[in-house]
């Protein structure tokens, strides 16, 4: 077998020395001709095509000398047959490439990924070269450290990947947390909104309350001390309010 060459010539009709209408050698690239070249054809006489391995015949597979030197119908082309999902990817092929049956070469198409993937690379695109489509390649979105809430203990894992949907718990050492009390990485690469801890100790000056029922008709006394900030004297002494 003999492989035709990869430039690609417009057929034209040819007239021969004796007058007759003829047509020339059609050129399809990527195509398997017959083991015989002929330069020309005459009116009525046919050529069949195949596509090298891997390509895909878009056109008529025989077609047929015109009386006005002109083939019928046109030469197909050999181009890339239908792109096989990329297995284990999480990508898929745009809807409007699944009824297509072939593509020339040099034609590309477009893949949208599933939440939580993206293309390495940065490129959805595969291309088709030499009757083969690129590949595609890609990985799943990943967060950084998690964000550090202050007076907060972390629960969930301690070590990277943070994959997309990784949740973290947050518990609050002091105060009361305020906000969500779990984050998790979402589809952008980011962690959602941390909670915080409010109403942490005052180092100057410390607050005991004291609370006791003895009955629903007895009264509830809260008893507030408050700490002098300065060396004690005998003018200076705590004080002490009842707060009814």
């Amino acid at each position: 077998l003999y492989y035709c060459r990869l430039q690609k010539t417009i057929p034209f009709n040819v007239t021969s020395s004796e007058g007759e209408t003829t047509c020339s050698t059609p050129a399809v690239t990527n195509s398997v001709e017959r083991a015989v070249v002929v330069s020309e054809y005459r009116v009525g006489e046919t050529v069949s095509f195949t596509c090298q391995q891997g390509f895909s015949l878009d056109g008529a597979q025989q077609i047929k000398c015109g009386s006005d030197g002109q083939w019928q119908p046109e030469p197909p082309k050999c181009g890339c047959g239908v792109p096989q999902n990329v297995q284990n990817s999480n990508a898929n092929l745009a809807d409007k490439y699944i009824t297509m049956t072939s593509f020339p070469s040099g034609d590309k198409v477009y893949y949208t990924c599933d939440v939580g993937y993206t293309p390495v690379g940065g490129s959805k695109v595969r291309f088709c070269r030499n009757g083969k489509w690129t590949p595609l390649r890609l990985k799943s979105v990943d967060c950084d450290v998690p964000p550090v809430v202050k007076n907060a203990e972390i629960k969930g894992p301690h070590e990277p990947p943070y994959t997309y949907r990784t949740a973290i718990r947050y518990h609050c050492r002091v105060g009361t947390l305020i906000g969500q009390k779990e984050i998790w990485c979402t589809e952008n690469g980011t962690w959602s909104t941390p909670p915080a801890c409010h109403g942490s100790s005052n180092s100057n000056s410390w607050t005991h309350q004291l609370h006791h029922r003895l009955s629903p008709s007895i009264k509830v006394w809260t008893v507030t001390i408050y700490s002098a900030t300065v060396a004690p004297s005998q003018t200076d002494r705590p004080k002490i309010r009842l707060l009814k």
